[in-house]
């Protein structure tokens, strides 16, 4: 089984302790010291962007295929700085589009969008789009995923229709449909 979206987040924004040797110098007394490090998120972005490393150029631009779980829900209330202006008991985020890329290296290989319209997934794949089930978006290995911030009295309620209510989606209806 991989590891899931929030696992990743929890790893990267967990405290890190940095030895005498990454060299940090005490801003008082000017010697080299121990130290902590950690990245937090101090306020929390309308649209949050995920971009998973999916390459390795050390292995010439390889795939990493490593499986990675991901909900259509996310709250990241955990992951925020302690001084953070955010006083909300919820943080919830809801995806609404993954990008993922076919192929095997980073130099050749397609990209294809899921985006979810009106309740409704559809796999955006050059000028074909089509409807998908919203088990398939999950069964993806996604490159980069896109969550939208609930606001306001339906920040702990079930996604509604359309999560993204601010941002212009496509007409499906404007772009051509595959049979």
């Amino acid at each position: 089984m991989g590891s899931s979206i929030e696992e990743a987040i929890h790893r990267y924004t967990s405290i890190e302790e940095m030895d005498e040797s990454v060299g940090y110098k005490c801003d008082k007394c000017k010697k080299v010291v121990t130290a902590q490090k950690q990245i937090t998120i101090y306020e929390p972005p309308r649209i949050l962007m995920i971009t998973l490393k999916r390459f390795d150029m050390m292995r010439g631009g390889g795939k990493i295929n490593k499986e990675i779980i991901f909900h259509e829900r996310m709250n990241i209330k955990r992951y925020l700085s302690k001084n953070s202006p955010e006083n909300s008991s919820y943080l919830n985020y809801d995806l609404y589009a993954i990008i993922v890329h076919y192929g095997h290296v980073i130099f050749a290989g397609h990209y294809v969008a899921f985006i979810k319209v009106s309740g409704t997934w559809y796999l955006f794949d050059d000028e074909q789009v089509k409807p998908v089930p919203t088990s398939y978006v999950f069964e993806q290995p996604p490159y980069l995923l896109f969550y939208k911030k609930r606001v306001g009295e339906d920040e702990a309620t079930p996604a509604k229709k359309n999560p993204v209510k601010d941002i212009p989606t496509p007409k499906i209806s404007e772009v051509s449909k595959s049979k």
